[in-house]
C-alpha cells in the first residue's frame, strides 16, 4: 500500500492561545506493537510486558 500514500503532506499548526502539549508523541504507540512482532517473528517468543529487556528474550 506505500504506492497509495501521499506523495506530499502538510501540516499547519493553529494559534489558539491553548498552551502547547506533544506533538510528536502520537507516533510513539505504535513502535511497542511493531517491536514486539519484530521481537516474535525473529525469535519465536511473544512479549506482553514492557519494557523489553534482553534477559526477557530467550534465543535458540
Amino acid at each position: 500500500r506505500h504506492h497509495q500514500a501521499p506523495s506530499e503532506i502538510e501540516v499547519f499548526f493553529v494559534d489558539n492561545g491553548i498552551d502547547p502539549t506533544g506533538l510528536g508523541e502520537p507516533t510513539l504507540p505504535p513502535i511497542s506493537g511493531a517491536l514486539a512482532n519484530a521481537i516474535y517473528q525473529s525469535s519465536g517468543q511473544r512479549l506482553y510486558k514492557q519494557p523489553f529487556i534482553q534477559q526477557d528474550i530467550k534465543l535458540g
